[in-house]
């Protein structure tokens, strides 16, 4: 299980960057790269707190669902900053 990772991660970023069109166009690039952002936030917080409360659920699938979604929304913000990030003049 450990060894798909890496798959996963990179099939999930994919997947948002396939999306990102479809996203940006509903959507501000501002309001778009805020609410990823956020949402990152909110997984790495409930990944604190799944570790300071012991719960008897399986933690190891639990961590890898939550990486799985910020690696989601990561994908979702890089094209996104990238679009936002103006070339400084020379």
């Amino acid at each position: 299980m450990t060894s798909l990772i890496p798959v996963l991660l990179t099939a999930s970023m994919v997947i948002s960057g396939l999306l990102t069109p479809l996203i940006t166009s509903r959507w501000r690039l501002n309001q778009v790269l805020a609410v990823s952002q956020f949402g990152k936030f909110l997984l790495l917080l409930f990944l604190v707190m799944v570790f300071s409360i012991r719960l008897s659920v399986n933690r190891l699938i639990l961590i890898d669902v939550v990486v799985i979604m910020i690696a989601l929304l990561d994908g979702l913000a890089e094209p996104v900053s990238a679009a936002t990030t103006f070339p400084m003049p020379i």
